[in-house]
């Protein structure tokens, strides 16, 4: 039996390898079919076999934790995903966006809800919860498919756009929906819970959310850029402050803090849009990002290794199948029709909605706000958990290969 200074060191040793694997790796898997999401959720999966007496992190135990942590995480991805992106507010660019967030998500959530009712034989609050964490595809493991860093040009088009973006603002829909899916679990249905719950959880929570990260924004580019363009500072910490100013501001105001923190990144670059000081922003929260990334996904891959699917059913496999699959593909093609994408760029676009940390997120987030049932509590990790891993592996498989078909036939290579 180890000693606890033992398990100490152990630790030690094994998030050194964890850093060092995230530092060097990348490069050794650009061209395998393995991805570094994979490798560490694999790796996590073994650990519960070879080390017995690891401590139980099941999400259903652990849903504070899990909350916190991969908040923290979904922000300093928003900020990242903000910051690189540099183009202007034009309805041709952002249309692609805008039918993603109009028609997609609202379309994936209530596809899923239906699905988790009828064939899941969850309560209608339970289902929805399912639709909203599901339907936003996640800004940190999709960082893949975006836009380049900031002057990275070469990976900055059409179609990196749309993913970028969508990724950034999905969560104005996908919070409303988690509290729909709370107030119709725990007080049932009402036209007048549905009129409080449209005028503060969407209209004035997202309003707030936007506006403030808007300003901002724009208060801390003016504060750092000179009139010449200089940058006051060239510290990236900075990067931290703005992503918890933006973030903080606007949950005490009651806004929501996700859509704030992108807003905020975004007009901050269009202060001073060509400017080099985004790019040390950008990479000093890709660091953090980084580690806390290999570190949940490692927790995630133990989670599945002491038994988070376990729950699952059947019918959870071929639900988290058809949704991967079936429904977020063809809502994502339909609501791109009579866009400025291609055909090649629409496939790409409505097949890499990425889910991952984000949904891990919505989920805890749900469950530690409102009553839901115990036993439903475990449906829902488990199915939420199959469809992250499935998702990790296919996108992982795929997704540089689609990416790379889209962009050689623009180039006409």
């Amino acid at each position: 039996m180890l000693t606890y200074l033992d398990n100490y060191t152990l630790l030690l040793v094994f998030f050194g390898f964890l850093f060092l694997g995230s530092a060097i790796l990348p490069r050794y898997l650009k061209n395998s079919y393995f991805t570094l999401p994979m490798l560490y959720v694999g790796m996590g999966t073994l650990i519960p076999f070879i080390w017995k007496d690891i401590p139980n992190i099941l999400p259903v135990e652990n849903e504070t934790l899990i909350e916190k942590v991969t908040e923290f995480t979904v922000i300093l991805s928003l900020m990242a995903g903000g910051i690189k992106l540099r183009e202007s507010l034009n309805y041709k660019s952002w249309l692609p966006t805008l039918r993603l967030l109009a028609i997609t998500m609202p379309a994936s959530i209530i596809l899923s809800a239906v699905f988790g009712a009828f064939w899941l034989g969850l309560s209608v609050g339970s289902a929805i919860l399912l639709g909203a964490v599901l339907a936003p595809t996640d800004p940190v493991l999709a960082g893949e498919v975006q836009v380049g860093k900031p002057g990275d040009k070469e990976k900055d088009n059409s179609m990196r756009f749309a993913l970028t973006s969508e990724a950034g603002l999905n969560d104005g829909l996908a919070f409303p929906f988690v509290y729909l899916a709370g107030f119709w679990f725990t007080k049932g249905f009402s036209w007048e819970m549905i009129g409080g719950w449209f005028a503060y959880e969407v209209l004035y929570k997202i309003i707030v959310g936007l506006v403030s990260g808007w300003l901002i924004g724009k208060f801390i580019g003016r504060l750092i850029f000179t009139k010449s363009g200089n940058a006051k500072t060239t510290d990236g910490f900075l990067a931290i402050a703005i992503t918890l100013l933006s973030y903080g501001i606007t949950e005490f105001l009651g806004g929501y803090g996700f859509l704030a923190v992108f807003a905020c990144a975004y007009f901050f670059r269009q202060s001073e849009i060509a400017h080099k000081y985004h790019r040390i922003l950008h990479d000093f929260t890709g660091e953090i990002e980084k580690i806390l990334v290999s570190a949940i996904l490692i927790a995630f891959g133990v989670a599945i290794g002491e038994g988070m699917l376990s729950y699952i059913s059947f019918s959870s496999i071929l639900f988290g199948l058809l949704f991967i699959f079936l429904i977020r593909p063809l809502s994502g093609i339909v609501a791109l029709q009579k866009t400025s994408l291609n055909k090649r760029q629409r496939l790409a676009v409505s097949f890499l909605g990425i889910r991952g940390i984000g949904s891990m997120y919505y989920l805890a987030y749900g469950f530690n706000n409102f009553d839901f049932d115990d036993v439903e509590k475990k449906i829902l990790w488990g199915v939420v958990g199959f469809v992250i891993l499935t998702s990790i592996i296919i996108h992982g498989l795929v997704t540089n290969k689609m990416v790379n078909w889209v962009e050689s036939c623009e180039s006409g290579n």
